[in-house]
């Protein structure tokens, strides 16, 4: 029986007709089989199609693990921490880019907690790919970000002395974007969460850090450019902490066990 056909009769089976063919083939009948026994609510159906955008944007399908869509649920606390990562990037969107009031202090003190703590929900995700890899961009970016947050809340002060013109405020600014940009290279390499969103805090994070070097009133262009790269770093952050919420964000294949 094709998982077409299996699927017309089954519970939430037309979700299945949303993934990637090359992925249909290949696990449409384990799918339909589970969604058949589980009888999957409202929730199950939004992360399925959130498996399914996931796929076509990332097709990649990685090695080793069990599929287990239904039984891997996250955790409260993978949650929490993929949340604050969303939260994060609504902040940075609305927050920053639309600019409404004063409170400028206030949202880059609430941006930079909710980043911090998304960080490591994200990192937390990846670490047991690759544990070296992931530390070698997680543990910059965390100091980084610490740092960051500290000297917004004014537990560093934000005006000791820099290098030339430039003081310590900038400095930690610059580093946070940096590092963002090395995380979201290391993310890409590891390959656990979508590429995509990784390459978006890749490319945003440097383009967002134009604005810091050409001052407060920098030419239109670059102007652009910096608004596009924190846009960019938003969107990632968020795409990154909603991958990190569905626990699996691609079906994964078993491994040949010895006979």
């Amino acid at each position: 029986m094709t998982g077409t056909a299996q699927g017309a009769r089954v519970p939430g089976g037309w979700v299945v007709r949303l993934f990637p063919r090359a992925r249909r083939q290949r696990y449409a009948g384990e799918l339909l089989n589970i969604l058949e026994l589980q009888d999957p609510g409202v929730r199950h159906l939004i992360g399925l199609l959130y498996c399914a955008l996931d796929a076509h944007l990332d097709p990649q399908v990685s090695e080793g693990g069990e599929f287990s869509f239904m039984e891997g649920r996250p955790t409260m606390r993978t949650r929490v921490l993929a949340g604050a990562a969303v939260g994060g990037g609504l902040v940075l969107l609305f927050g920053l880019i639309v600019t409404i009031g004063d409170g400028l202090v206030v949202r880059l003190a609430l941006f930079y907690a909710l980043a911090l703590v998304g960080l490591i929900g994200i990192h937390r995700r990846q670490v047991g790919q690759a544990p070296a890899l992931a530390w070698t961009g997680f543990a910059p970016a965390l100091v980084a970000y610490g740092i960051s947050l500290a000297s917004v809340i004014g537990l560093i002060d934000a005006t000791m002395p820099g290098i030339g013109g430039r003081q310590f405020g900038f400095f930690a600014q610059e580093a946070f974007w940096i590092t963002s940009a090395l995380f979201g290279a290391v993310t890409m390499a590891i390959g656990v969460l979508p590429r995509a969103a990784a390459l978006a805090l890749t490319i945003g994070a440097p383009l967002a850090m134009i604005g810091m070097f050409v001052g407060p009133s920098p030419e239109p262009m670059l102007a652009v450019a910096a608004r596009v790269g924190v846009i960019m770093y938003g969107v990632g952050l968020i795409w990154l902490g909603m991958s990190v919420w569905t626990a699996h964000p691609r079906l994964q294949t078993s491994k040949a066990q010895p006979a």
